[in-house]
C-alpha cells in the first residue's frame, strides 16, 4: 500500500518554477491550457510561462481537434493572449520565445490578429521569434526590434524597403521566404552582430554583404537558380574573418569550379544534390589551414587541390557518374589527398550505376 501511495505522488508540481518553465519550453501552448485545468498553480503558470508555441493545422489527423478549424484556433490563441496581458499588468513584460506554426489561409482579419500578437511580443521584449505563416507579410516593427536575438522565418513574405535595425540579432534563418534581392540585402545589413545565417531557398537572388561577426553560414538552393556568381561566393567566404563553418547545399550547379580560401574555417561542407543539366564540380581549390572537417560531393574525374594541414576527418560522396565511368587509378589518385586523416567516410550513391574501368 505504501508503494502505491509513493507512485501517486505529484512530483512535477513540487519542482521549482524555473524547472517547470524549462519543461514548458518544449511543449505547444495547447498542452499548458489543458494542464491549467488541474490546479490554481497550473493556471497561473500557463499564463506566466515565457514560452509561447502555437500550432494551427487544418487537417483531420491533427491531434487537437479543437484547433483544426481556423476560427477555433484564433479564438483559443486570442483568449490565451488576453489572459496573459492581464497577468503581465502585474508581473511586467516577460516573453522569451514566441513560435507560431500556422498553415491556414489567412484573410485580412486573420493577418491583423497575427500583427497584434507580434506587437504584443515586441512590447514584451521577446528574445526568440519563430514564424511559419504562409504568405504573411512580416510587419516593420519586427524588423526594428532591439530585443530579438533569434529570428526564424518560414514561408512568409519579406518586404524590407529600407535597412532594418536588429542590433541584438545573432541567429537568422530564412526558409522558403518570398523576398526580392533588395529586401534580403536590407534585412541582413541591419544585423550588425549576427553570428549564424541560414538561407534555404530564400528570395530570388543572393547578393549581399554580411557583418564580419558571422561565424556560421549555411546556404541551400533547391527549386530555383543559384542567384549568385562564383566570384561573389568566393569573396563572401574569404572576407569573413571569424567564419568557422560553411555548409553549402545546392540542387544543380551553375558553375563547375570553386575556390574556398579561408584562414578561419574549421568545418566545410559542399554538396551538389542534383543536377538536371549534368553539371557538377569537377575542379576545386580548398586552402583552409585551420580546417578539421570536410564533407564534399564529387565525381571521379574531379581535380581537387587541398591545403588543409589540420584536416582530421572527411566524408566524401561519389555522385553523378560520367557516362564513360572511371578507373581505379582515378579513384586512388583522388583519395591520396586524404591519406593522413584520422577518420574517412566514403559514400557511394547507390542510385548511380558505377563502373570501374581497367587502367590497362
Amino acid at each position: 500500500m505504501a508503494e502505491d501511495n509513493e507512485t501517486n505522488v505529484d512530483r512535477i508540481s513540487k519542482l521549482p518554477d524555473d524547472v517547470i518553465y524549462h519543461i514548458f519550453s518544449f511543449l505547444p501552448t495547447i498542452y499548458l491550457l489543458q494542464m491549467s485545468l488541474l490546479s490554481k498553480r497550473w493556471r497561473l503558470m500557463s499564463v506566466s510561462t515565457p514560452f509561447i508555441h502555437w500550432i494551427g493545422r487544418s487537417c483531420d489527423y491533427y491531434p487537437f481537434k479543437k484547433l483544426v478549424k481556423k476560427r477555433d484556433f484564433f479564438n483559443t490563441a486570442n483568449n490565451n493572449l488576453e489572459r496573459r496581458k492581464l497577468h503581465m499588468q502585474v508581473s511586467g513584460p516577460h516573453i522569451t520565445s514566441l513560435k507560431y506554426d500556422i498553415d491556414y489561409i489567412l484573410n485580412r482579419k486573420d493577418r491583423r490578429r497575427v500583427d497584434d500578437w507580434l506587437s504584443f511580443a515586441i512590447q514584451s521584449e521577446v528574445k526568440e521569434l519563430d514564424l511559419r505563416v504562409q504568405l504573411y507579410t512580416l510587419p516593420e516593427l519586427v524588423l526594428n526590434s532591439c530585443s530579438i536575438t533569434l529570428l526564424k522565418l518560414n514561408q512568409l513574405k519579406l518586404e524590407v524597403p529600407s535597412v532594418s535595425a536588429l542590433p541584438s540579432l545573432k541567429v537568422l534563418c530564412l526558409k522558403y521566404v518570398n523576398s526580392d534581392a533588395k529586401s534580403l540585402r536590407n534585412l541582413i545589413s541591419g544585423c550588425t552582430i549576427i553570428e549564424y545565417l541560414k538561407l534555404i531557398d530564400a528570395g530570388t537572388s543572393l547578393d549581399f554583404d554580411v557583418s564580419k561577426t558571422l561565424k556560421h553560414l549555411r546556404l541551400k538552393r533547391e527549386y530555383r537558380s543559384l542567384g549568385f556568381t562564383k566570384q561573389w561566393l568566393e569573396g563572401l567566404v574569404s572576407g569573413l574573418p571569424l567564419l568557422e563553418s560553411f555548409d553549402w547545399i545546392l540542387h544543380g550547379a551553375e558553375f563547375d569550379t570553386i575556390s574556398i580560401h579561408s584562414h578561419s574555417l574549421k568545418s566545410l561542407s559542399v554538396r551538389n544534390k542534383y543536377s538536371a543539366s549534368g553539371r557538377v564540380f569537377t575542379e576545386a581549390s580548398i586552402r583552409t589551414p585551420n580546417l578539421t572537417f570536410l564533407h564534399f560531393e564529387f565525381v571521379f574525374k574531379s581535380v581537387i587541390s587541398i591545403e588543409a594541414p589540420n584536416l582530421s576527418e572527411a566524408k566524401l560522396t561519389l555522385t553523378h557518374m560520367y557516362p564513360y565511368g572511371a578507373s581505379y587509378d582515378d579513384l586512388m589518385h583522388f583519395l591520396s589527398n586524404f591519406s593522413d586523416l584520422k577518420k574517412l567516410v566514403l559514400v557511394i550513391d547507390s542510385t548511380q550505376d558505377f563502373r570501374f574501368l581497367s587502367s590497362n
